[in-house]
């Protein structure tokens, strides 16, 4: 059942924005400028290690669980987890440098 008391939602006009200063092009990064190109890479990379190594299409078509393809499905989750769980790219940098100087603490 829905509660409808605080129907419409009040939005803070004052929370924090994704910093998009370093993006060019109407806001699209680099990656996401060329997703084509990198998606014809990915398909070209995929035909090019079937042809040279002979038994790779068996060997995925062996890790099938009721009929789904246990690497389609890691690759989409991995695929699907940063835009569900809004991933900040712009504060990965700070993250990792924190994670870096937390783990020279520890040592």
């Amino acid at each position: 059942m829905m509660c409808w008391e605080n129907w419409p939602v009040e939005v803070d006009k004052h929370a924090e924005m994704p910093n998009t200063s370093g993006l060019r092009h109407g806001g699209m990064s680099f990656i996401d400028r060329y997703l084509g190109v990198w998606i014809l890479v990915a398909m070209a990379l995929g035909l090019a290690l079937g042809r040279v190594i002979p038994g790779l299409g068996e060997f995925l078509s062996s890790m099938e669980v009721g009929g789904i393809s246990i690497p389609i499905a890691l690759g989409i989750l991995v695929m699907m987890y940063p835009p569900l769980a809004k991933v900040r790219y712009d504060k990965t940098a700070k993250i990792a440098a924190e994670v870096v100087s937390r783990s020279v603490v520890y040592l």
